[in-house]
């Protein structure tokens, strides 16, 4: 099945939901983002290496598809796969069978395989970058989720669902009651959120942190239009700090990202989308410079 959607529509979150509604959901739910790996790592990643197999693999080790043994891949980005992957993967595919990096006796695996993109997959097979018979392999199923621009009143229960969540989190009490100004309300369905759900989140998370234990108020937004200021340069210092931070971590471990990941104190998941988001590759250069 293939999950499609912008960047922060919630592809993941759905396919978790897929997951738990199945009769798989006692077993591992994992998730890897293709498009965060270099060729040599997403091949050991999903399909495990023998030790020698190439340089610092000084063991053995199961790759996603051995470790998820009986529930759910998830494949984000799937679009940026490498073409040697895509043909390993429709091996699982098509006949439940994994080869580790380094080995030639094959190893049987029992996993459901969801892929998520936003990238037009029936495009790239017509211009070679996708292989076809992977791809009709996939759209067996697929969902589209929506941008939040075209969710109407969403953007609204939403933002006030963020705001109660962070605010009990900060306060240790329950409290329902959270809402949004009519202006509030106003500039939050007037922006066209380019990165949905995601960006909402952190729109409300900064702006609960300016507000403190006072009501949200447009400024707080640090939206165009939402205030009577631009773009402040609080925000601008934060992901300046964001984007060296997650730059040293990467310089200090060049496309280890477990290792960077553990420097920082995040998830890979959330490496992965700091480094699209600031567009700095595996060795923590900003792409372009």
């Amino acid at each position: 099945m293939v999950i499609r959607g912008e960047s922060g529509t919630g592809k993941e979150l759905a396919a978790r939901q897929l997951h738990r509604a199945s009769r798989r959901s006692g077993a591992p739910f994992l998730a890897v983002n293709c498009a965060a790996l270099s060729e040599t790592l997403v091949l050991s990643e999903l399909f495990g290496h023998a030790r020698g197999a190439f340089t610092g693999a000084d063991r053995e080790r199961k790759g996603v598809f051995e470790t998820a043994h009986g529930g759910t891949v998830l494949l984000d980005e799937i679009g940026d796969l490498p073409a040697r992957a895509q043909g390993m993967l429709l091996r699982v595919l098509q006949e439940g069978e994994i080869v580790r990096v380094g080995e030639s006796e094959p190893r049987r695996v029992n996993v459901r395989v969801l892929a998520a993109t936003h990238r037009d997959l029936a495009r790239m097979v017509e211009e070679g970058t996708f292989r076809s018979d992977l791809y009709f392999r996939l759209r067996g199923g697929s969902v589209e989720l929506p941008p939040l621009r075209d969710r109407g009143d969403d953007v609204i229960r939403l933002a006030e669902h963020f705001l109660r969540r962070l605010r009990n989190d900060r306060s240790n009490r329950s409290d329902r009651s959270a809402s949004l100004s009519g202006a509030v309300r106003a500039s939050l369905l007037a922006h066209r959120w380019p990165g949905n759900v995601r960006e909402l989140q952190n729109v409300m998370s900064l702006a609960t942190t300016l507000a403190g234990e006072g009501p949200i108020e447009p400024e707080h937004l640090e939206l165009p239009g939402s205030g009577d200021s631009p773009r402040g340069s609080y925000h601008r210092q934060i992901d300046d700090l964001r984007r060296h931070l997650v730059g040293d971590a990467l310089a200090r471990y060049p496309n280890n990202f477990s290792e960077a990941a553990r420097w920082l104190g995040v998830s890979r998941q959330t490496l992965s989308y700091l480094m699209r988001q600031f567009g700095i590759d595996g060795n923590g250069k900003v792409q372009g410079m």
